[in-house]
């Protein structure tokens, strides 16, 4: 008896639960919007002002990675010359200079994409924050 009881009231929660569960979702629609992020984007000004910030700054710093590789080539073009007229002591040292310079570039470049990146994003929080209010008081003002 007390099995016929349970299978009755699982059978009985099988057969109600999906319907207050539809009578819920049934009760609250869900309003949804899709926005073109890039679309707005390219319309704001302060857009073109913070990609053109960022871009300076990268330009800087591709300045200063082509100044180090400059560097780094005419250190081994010097290197190149005098290699038949240095003594092996004066050899090892010319080498190890360029390692070490080479080493500083490369730590220089990965620094410097880590950088750009972190400067990129700082220039376009405001525009991204002014996007999501705007958005905000739109979905406020249309009841979504």
């Amino acid at each position: 008896m007390k099995k016929y009881l349970a299978i009755a009231v699982a059978a009985l929660l099988f057969v109600a639960v999906p319907k207050f569960a539809n009578a819920q979702v049934k009760a609250t629609p869900t309003t949804v919007a899709h926005i073109d992020l890039d679309s707005m984007l390219k319309i704001m000004p302060a857009y073109k002002v913070a990609m053109d910030s960022a871009q300076g700054y990268y330009n800087e710093l591709e300045q200063q990675m082509y100044a180090m590789q400059l560097e780094l080539q005419r250190k081994g073009a010097e290197f190149d010359s005098l290699s038949k007229t240095l003594s092996p002591f004066q050899k090892q040292f010319r080498q190890k200079e360029l390692q070490d310079l080479q080493q500083r570039i490369q730590e220089f470049q990965s620094s410097a994409q880590d950088d750009f990146t972190n400067r990129r994003a700082a220039y376009l929080e405001p525009v991204y924050l002014s996007i999501q209010k705007a958005v905000k008081d739109v979905a406020v003002a249309r009841g979504y």
